[in-house]
């Protein structure tokens, strides 16, 4: 699914981004620079090659062509909220070395492979940058009906980097609470809260739902199902909230439950998710707390009234007096 919503972004990016000539590319005539995108998955700490096929389909023998790295502003690529571009070109001379000129012969399809290292320290996410290659020289070109000569047209050639951690990490449910410990039905709500957080080299939608176990796991009820609307990135966390009751006291409840919350006994709050849509290996996690069911508001509520009710017939009877 990753690799499909890449694939959008990059359609966007090349119809909206003044580097990228995509006449010069599908032309017959010019350097032709394939794939024009590159999607790689990586781990901190290693190297991999990018590999390029280069033609010079021009009519200059030998072309001769400078070579650089582009770097994009935020939010220059429409669609690409999830992923973070490089800010300046330290941040990734380290990672890829280019040339700063190649020389190609006419009508030979050249391999071009380029080394790209990953630091240790880099944290998990999502990168982007693009490779591009003008070259010397220029062109008569047909503009308004008049032969003009210019520079020929630069291309540029678009990379994402999948920046994944540990392989055999899976992704976590932390912080998870459901609060209070002892429950009230007629005056309390059960509050969960917990955090997920996606370790792996995959991108993750958490899916699941929330149960209320008894002791003896005959009796499950269905608090609320989970669904993200949100992929998670590798190395990020999210923050989740419900609440549920149906009591007459209840506020400020952002679910209302439909089914009666049991008066006296211990039950398990758990919560089981499966991690989807981020890779071939889905996970699934499961926690779960403890809490106690017992209205002992409810009964301090009685034992007040009756203490209230006995007061007030002990002094009407000291009136009657």
């Amino acid at each position: 699914m990753f690799s499909r919503f890449l694939s959008f972004v990059c359609i966007f990016s090349f119809l909206f981004n003044p580097l990228v000539n995509t006449k010069a590319q599908s032309s017959s005539q010019g350097l032709i620079v394939s794939p024009p995108i590159q999607e790689i998955e990586v781990v901190p700490g290693k190297t991999y090659s990018i590999d390029y096929d280069i033609e010079n389909n021009t009519d200059t023998d030998l072309l001769t062509v400078d070579t650089s790295i582009e770097t994009f502003e935020e939010g220059s690529i429409p669609g690409s909220a999830n992923v973070v571009p490089f800010k300046s070109e330290k941040d990734f001379s380290y990672w890829l070395k280019v040339p700063k000129t190649q020389d190609f012969k006419k009508n030979i399809n050249t391999k071009v492979t380029y080394q790209i290292t990953i630091p240790d320290e880099v944290s998990p996410g999502a990168k982007f940058f693009a490779v591009t290659y003008q070259p010397r020289g220029s062109e008569v070109q047909n503009v308004d009906g008049k032969n003009t000569v210019v520079l020929k047209s630069r291309i540029a050639t678009l990379i994402f980097v999948n920046i994944g951690g540990d392989s055999t990490k899976q992704p976590l449910i932390q912080n998870f609470s459901a609060t209070p410990a002892w429950i009230d039905p007629l005056f309390d709500k059960i509050d969960v809260n917990y955090d997920v957080e996606v370790k792996g080299t995959s991108f993750y939608r958490p899916v699941g739902n929330l149960f209320l176990i008894d002791d003896n796991s005959d009796n499950i009820t269905t608090l609320s199902s989970i669904i993200s609307d949100n992929l998670i990135l590798p190395g990020a966390k999210r923050s989740y909230s419900k609440c549920f009751g149906n009591n007459i006291f209840l506020t400020k409840c952002n679910e209302q439950s439909t089914f009666a919350l049991p008066w006296l006994g211990k039950r398990d709050i758990e919560i089981r998710l499966d991690f989807t849509d981020g890779g071939s290996n889905p996970q699934s996690v499961t926690t779960k707390k403890q809490i106690i069911f017992a209205p002992y508001k409810t009964t301090l509520l009685l034992l007040g009234v009756l203490i209230i009710i006995l007061l007030g017939f002990k002094t009407i009877k000291k009136y009657r007096k």
